[in-house]
Order: C-alpha cells, then structure tokens, then sequence
C-alpha cells in the first residue's frame, strides 16, 4: 500500500528546477529608494523552454517573506511579452522595514514556469536608513535572512515596459495594493522591527501567503521551476505500485 507521506516528499523531491528567465536586476547589492523609478531586468538563459515559447503573457509580483512561505504584496504588472521585451520600469513603493528583505517572482502564462531575483534593500523615505533583516535563517536552516516587509498605501507605484523591441498585444500596469506588516497566515518574523524604524502603514490589507516548494530566492543566485507534467508522472507511477 502506497503511503501517503512517501508521495508527498517523492513529489517534493521530485520538483525541476530548470533556468528559463533568468532574472538580471535588482540583484542582492541592490538598494531602491521609494518615489524613484528603476527598472527590472532579465534575460534569456537559453535553456528549454526557452523565454520565447513560454514567457508570452508574465506576470510580475512584487514580493517578501521567507523562502518557503514567499508574501505577495502586489502584481507589479501583466500580459508582458518577455519575448519582445527585456525590462519593466516601476515606481519603488515606500515600504516598512526598510531592509533586504523584498525580491520579484516572475510566472509564465502557462503556471508551470517562475523566476525570482534575489532579495534586494529598499530604504526608507529618506533614501538612507535602512535596517537588517529581521531574521537571519530561513526556516530550513539555511543561513539567509529574511522578513516580512509592507507597502505603504500612501503612494500608488506605477511602471511601464521599456525595450528597443515592441512588444504585442497590451501590458496591463497593476496598481499598488497596500499590505499589513504581519500578514494573516504564514511566518511571523521572531525579531520584528519596531520602533521608528518600522514606518506606519496608512490602511492595509492582508497579503497573500504564497508556499513553494524548494524554490528560494537569495543572496547567490535565481530560480525557476517547471513541474507539472513531471509532478503527475510521478504520482501516477507511485500510485500503480
């Protein structure tokens, strides 16, 4: 008889991590200030599937969290060809704390597929102060830090898609969505800042708490999965035995 547990960890296991985009800024020396403008880049690595075939309609999150139970705060934008274009242009929101602890996801169109860049600092208003990740170890062990960041509601990020290249079809831009410093489910950071650090939030709502499996974000380099077709033939091989 089939456990299970056992399917559960053979499908974990079991999860590709495949380059496809490969995400080229903000990288882990990045520092944002909010009110500005900058742009976020990628590339295609040249490994299947390649950005041209699956990456016609992406989407682009902007993200915080630990590497398992990744928040999304807002959708920075949709339906962008990343076969035609190369980079998006965004507001940087004013966010609470301000540290390295907030990075991009990156889905294709098909839900099979996603990228990350690796955690970047955003300062506070002043474009300076900045304090340290409230947590330095992921809660698989490994020695990353990390937290649970939050927009401001009180400006509204705004982007565009930039490229020598134009692109079909339409982008659609998503407007900023405010977002509570602990969200309502997922982690809660041990060491939360507070203080005049950790910047008011005017009206928030609750983000959404994003599990992943084996998929992280960090400090050394960026990631992207395709698994579904591999994901159901595992499970049906398990379940015949």
């Amino acid at each position: 008889m089939v456990n299970f547990a056992s399917i559960v960890a053979s499908l974990a296991l079991a999860t590709a991590v495949s380059a496809t985009l490969s995400p080229t800024d903000p990288g882990p020396t990045t520092v944002w200030s909010p009110g500005k403008q900058y742009p976020i880049l990628w590339i295609d690595d040249n490994v299947a599937p390649l950005v041209t075939a699956a990456w016609k309609k992406m989407t682009i999150d902007f993200m915080t969290g630990d590497n398992l139970n990744q928040v999304q705060l807002t959708t920075v934008a949709t339906g962008v060809d990343a076969s035609k274009v190369s980079s998006y242009t965004w507001t940087c929101p004013t966010v609470s704390p301000p540290s390295q602890i907030y990075f991009f996801r990156f889905s294709a169109g098909d839900g099979t597929n996603f990228a990350w860049t690796t955690r970047f600092t955003i300062t506070g208003i002043d474009g300076v102060s900045t304090v340290p990740p409230p947590n330095t170890t992921q809660p698989d062990g490994q020695k990353i830090g990390w937290g649970i960041g939050a927009i401001s509601s009180s400006v509204a990020p705004s982007g565009s898609v930039a490229s020598s290249a134009t692109a079909s079809g339409s982008v659609a831009v998503a407007s900023s969505t405010a977002a509570s410093s602990a969200p309502a489910s997922g982690p809660t950071p041990a060491n939360a800042t507070s203080g005049s650090a950790a910047n008011a939030i005017d009206s928030a709502s609750t983000p959404n708490t994003i599990p992943t499996v084996a998929v992280k974000p960090n400090s050394a380099g960026r990631v992207a999965i395709g698994v579904s077709s591999f994901v159901c033939a595992v499970v049906l091989a398990m379940l015949m035995v």
